[in-house]
């Protein structure tokens, strides 16, 4: 394959270059690679076998789907030898979408699941050190560890490491009575932070309080009860998941967590924007036999209107 510009970072080499097709996305194997550092205060360090760069996101669903799942993906498919090759860089904790305890707990399977030893390094120190990798594969890199801003990104729209994910985290699928059968994952949060800075374009999407108000009324009024992931366990995400018979929530990297449920689930997948159309239906089709429903609330302008539109368009009980 020709690449025409280097997509490593300036002092980063490497003598070799391999690609694997992953689904619509491109694996890329870089074999001999050198991270030098003219700064280095240490003598060369050499890893030798094939190395795949994880590194924690604040952003839940880019973490899990492309990282790890990624990471997942090459293990079962290409090589299971690959080794786990954890960045820690800082990690930036919105007020609104706390990752730490998810990215702990992934941290700790691949410990004590991959039988190939985790290798941990961190980003700021590496600028000191003089590092030689026999091969380095890389398909997504948003820590920009490797590669350059101009490399090819993993594309989360072509529906990849959805199974990977699950089938790596399934331990946590159990069946426990104590959860609700029903649940609303709430994004109220993410509105009242971004409200409250005037972020009213932010990629994260508010609504104005009365939407996501009369949103939540609704669903409670209709036997549901309501969550929020921000910050939870990731055992205790996927459990709510996975004891649902019904998932309702705003559309975002919440829906993707539908992964995670048992075949039959229903879903009311709520969209307020028309410009955000992630088919999160088609990642969680890709696992489970699901009952997937968008509910479109454009426009509206009171707390009246958007129930009013909720009844009319899911009913008055949700059976």
């Amino acid at each position: 394959m020709d690449i025409e510009i280097n997509p490593l970072k300036p002092g980063v080499k490497f003598s070799s270059l391999q690609t694997f097709d992953h689904g619509d996305n491109t694996i890329f194997i870089f074999g001999d690679v050198v991270f030098g550092s003219e700064n280095a205060t240490t003598s060369p360090r050499y890893f030798g076998g094939t190395y795949m760069p994880i590194s924690p996101a604040s952003h839940y669903f880019h973490f899990l789907k492309e990282y790890v799942g990624s990471f997942l993906y090459y293990k079962k498919h290409i090589d299971e030898t690959v080794k786990p090759l954890w960045i820690e860089t800082p990690v930036l904790t919105l007020d609104y979408h706390d990752t730490n305890k998810p990215i702990q707990t992934i941290f700790d399977l691949l410990v004590n699941k991959i039988k190939n030893p985790i290798v941990f390094l961190n980003y700021n120190l590496m600028n000191n050190l003089h590092l030689h990798f026999e091969k380095i594969a890389v398909i997504y890199d948003s820590a920009v560890v490797f590669v350059s801003s101009e490399f090819p990104h993993f594309d989360q729209f072509k529906h990849t490491n959805n199974k990977e994910v699950r089938d790596f985290l399934q331990d946590f699928l159990i069946k426990d009575s104590s959860y609700p059968q029903k649940v609303y994952v709430s994004r109220k949060k993410v509105s009242a932070v971004l409200n409250a800075n005037n972020s009213k374009t932010h990629i994260s999407r508010p609504n104005e309080i009365y939407v996501d108000e009369a949103i939540e009324d609704y669903f409670i009024q209709s036997g549901f009860s309501v969550i929020d992931f921000s910050g939870m366990e990731l055992e205790n995400q996927i459990k709510y998941m996975y004891n649902a018979t019904h998932v309702a929530g705003l559309i975002g990297a919440n829906t993707w967590n539908g992964i995670f449920c048992d075949n039959n689930t229903t879903f009311y997948c709520i969209k307020t924007q028309r410009w955000f159309n992630h088919p999160y239906d088609v990642d969680i089709k890709s696992v489970i036999n699901a009952n997937f429903n968008y509910v479109d609330l454009f426009n509206l302008e009171s707390y009246e209107n958007v129930y009013n539109e909720l009844v009319q368009k899911i009913g008055l009980a949700i059976e």
